[in-house]
């Protein structure tokens, strides 16, 4: 059991450094963090620590006790889901707190990383031992939840992303949209008059005085219409080029603005001929997300974002670029369009329904095609860490999934994760 206990040691050493560093930066240290989320954060890392503590103090008899490890996790998993929390940790370069010479030695990778990163790594270093310790119990798991689970999580949603499995990791899948039979020819002719349109466009402001991201942002677009058969992600692009012309009307001159509508109206009008988009745009109008609902969304993507980037043995790095790119639309909540806030919890929905499926498919052993030979000890530490990630998206949208019917399955579908896949 020596590489468990090397696991476990780690993670205690790990969790009391983040402890330490939040200890040693009080209030008036930290710009914006008041006293009462500081103190939270340090009782939340204290409790895990001694969690952590207890889970060893059987080790003479040659083991860790595992329930008291996925506790941990458990606990971290919420700690990562805390936005007061992780503001505070997220402020702080981790120090490093250990005595021993050779334990010092082991731990300097760690020292000077974002404190934040370093939670995350805790988090994956808990589902490491528990995929270690368990692996046999995999087969334990009650095959009745594991089919409900599996009839629970819907088929991916029309959004501007949709996501799979690829060598045990999450990637981003290709989309292909096309528009009605009847309208193909129409449609080739009108993509082709936008993309030298909007090119006429960019000319026209490259000898300007406008701001730069105006002209990146129709760049942007020109190269989603030339390039992309993804239609929801043209139609969104475009929107967001509609926001920024509306702020940068005072500074451009009245036919450039005028050109730039027209541009955009156009766009809007293309792709509309697509069925895809009507429907989604139908879907969007009837969801009625609220200021508070968006936040919720972005919360829940960005704790996606932090737990996949830089992260290659989970997520392919067009992953978190993707879902930041769709979430930077949705900035502002109280101006954010609904179509765009709509996006973003499809584009989490859908990546929660893959991982998901995913573990189902690895627990059901129907997963060693997908896995594409990674190593079945791999693979088993991909699926806890790949649950975890969307276990924390998924738990930051309790309020959305409750008002919102069609994403209502996620509850659930976390539920049967935790308690059947996690033991938690």
């Amino acid at each position: 059991m020596a590489d468990e206990f090397d696991l476990h040691r780690e993670l205690t050493f790990l969790v009391h450094s983040l402890r330490r560093t939040v200890e040693d930066r009080p209030p008036r240290g930290i710009g914006g963090i008041s006293t009462a989320q500081w103190r939270r954060t340090l009782l939340a890392l204290e409790e895990v620590r001694v969690i952590l503590r207890q889970a060893a103090r059987d080790g003479r008899s040659g083991s860790i006790q595992a329930e008291l490890v996925h506790e941990a996790h458990d606990k971290l998993i919420s700690i990562s889901a805390d936005s007061e929390i992780m503001e505070t940790i997220s402020s702080m370069k981790l120090l490093v707190f250990i005595a021993s010479q050779r334990e010092r030695a082991a731990m300097e990778k760690y020292r000077g990383i974002p404190a934040g990163e370093a939670l995350i790594k805790a988090i994956d270093l808990s589902g490491a031992i528990w995929a270690t310790r368990n692996q046999a119990e995999f087969d334990l798991v009650d095959k009745e939840e594991l089919r409900r689970l599996q009839r629970i999580i819907p088929d991916q949603k029309i959004s501007p992303a949709k996501f799979g499995i690829s060598a045990g990791k999450i990637v981003v899948v290709s989309q292909h949209h096309s528009p009605m039979k009847d309208d193909v020819g129409s449609a080739d002719a009108a993509r082709s008059h936008l993309h030298q349109s909007g090119n006429r466009i960019i000319d026209a402001l490259r000898a300007s005085n406008c701001d730069r991201r105006l002209i990146e942002g129709l760049e942007g677009l020109q190269a989603k219409l030339a390039e992309s058969d993804n239609i929801i992600e043209l139609g969104l692009t475009n929107i967001g080029c509609e926001a920024m012309c509306n702020l940068a009307k005072a500074e451009l001159p009245d036919a450039v603005c005028g050109m730039i509508q027209g541009h955009t109206t156009a766009v809007a009008m293309f792709v509309a001929q697509f069925p895809e988009w009507q429907r989604f745009s139908e879907n969007a109008a009837a969801a009625e997300l609220m200021p508070a609902d968006i936040e919720e969304i972005n919360r829940a993507a960005s704790q996606i974002i932090s737990h996949v980037e830089g992260r290659p043995e989970l997520a392919d790095e067009d992953v978190p670029k993707t879902i930041r790119a769709i979430r930077n639309l949705t900035s502002d909540p109280s101006t954010t369009l609904r179509k765009a806030a709509f996006a973003l919890l499809r584009t989490i929905e859908n990546f929660v329904a893959t991982v998901f499926n995913f573990g189902a498919d690895f627990i059901g052993n129907t997963a060693k095609k997908t896995a594409d030979g990674v190593s079945d000890a791999v693979a088993k530490a991909a699926v806890v860490a790949l649950m975890s990630v969307a276990i924390a998206g998924a738990t930051q949208m309790t309020g959305v999934a409750g008002r919102i019917s069609e994403a209502g399955w996620m509850k659930n579908a976390v539920e049967i994760v935790q308690r059947q896949i996690l033991g938690e």
